[in-house]
C-alpha cells in the first residue's frame, strides 16, 4: 500500500470499516465483524491521515469477531482526533497473531497496536515501541525493536516459525533475526 508507487495513495480514512464521520470524534460507520484472516501476509507501507477511529480497520466488533495472522510494517498512522492504532482504531473483536511496527500518532486513545478496547481479546500480539512512538496500546504487548526482530519473541507466544515444530509444521514465518520484522516463508 506503499502511496509513493503508480496507483498508491495516502488514505483519510481507514481502509477496513472507516468512521462515515469523523468529525463529530466517535465511530459512526459499519464495524468490521467476521473473521479477517491475514493468511501470514504483510501489510507494508499504508499511510493514513485522518480525523477519528483510524488504523487499518477504524473498529472491529462482533462477539465472534477476529483478526488473526497479520503482520503491518512500515506503516504511518496520523489522527487529529480520538481513536488511533496501528492494526485498528477501535477494537471490540478478537486480534491474535497480529503485530504492527509504523508510527502512530493521536490525541485520545492512541496505541501502538489498538487505539481503543472494550471486553474483547488480544493474544499473541505485539507493536514496536520504539518505531511506533508509544509506550502503550489497548492491547497487545509491548516490545523495543530488538525483541520484535528477535524469533523467540514470537515462538514464545505461539507463532508457527520456519525450522521448529512446537508451533506447528505450516512454517508460516521467518526472520532475519536483528535486522528484520517476521515475514512470510515465501518472502
Amino acid at each position: 500500500l506503499d502511496p509513493n508507487l503508480p496507483g498508491g495513495r495516502v488514505f483519510d480514512k481507514s481502509v477496513i470499516a472507516p468512521d462515515a464521520d469523523d468529525a463529530n470524534g466517535w465511530y459512526d460507520g459499519i464495524p468490521f465483524s467476521g473473521v479477517f484472516d491475514g493468511n501470514g501476509h504483510t501489510i507494508l507501507h499504508l499511510t493514513v491521515t485522518g480525523g477519528t477511529s483510524l488504523g487499518l480497520f477504524g473498529r472491529v466488533a462482533g462477539h465472534w469477531t477476529e483478526v488473526r495472522n497479520l503482520g503491518m510494517a512500515d506503516v504511518y498512522i496520523t489522527g487529529s482526533s480520538d481513536f488511533v492504532g496501528g492494526l485498528a482504531g477501535h477494537n471490540d473483536g478478537r486480534i491474535a497473531a497480529s503485530y504492527s511496527s509504523g508510527s502512530v500518532s493521536g490525541t485520545f486513545s492512541v496505541g501502538g497496536l489498538v487505539g481503543y478496547q472494550r471486553s474483547s481479546r488480544i493474544t499473541s500480539s505485539f507493536w514496536d515501541m520504539q518505531t511506533s512512538g508509544l509506550p502503550s496500546s489497548a492491547g497487545g504487548k509491548g516490545k523495543t525493536t530488538a525483541e520484535m526482530q528477535t524469533a523467540g519473541t514470537f515462538i514464545d507466544a505461539g507463532w508457527d516459525f520456519v525450522g521448529e515444530t512446537a508451533n506447528g509444521t505450516e512454517d508460516i514465518w521467518w526472520i532475519l533475526e536483528g535486522l528484520d520484522y517476521p515475514r512470510l516463508w515465501w518472502e
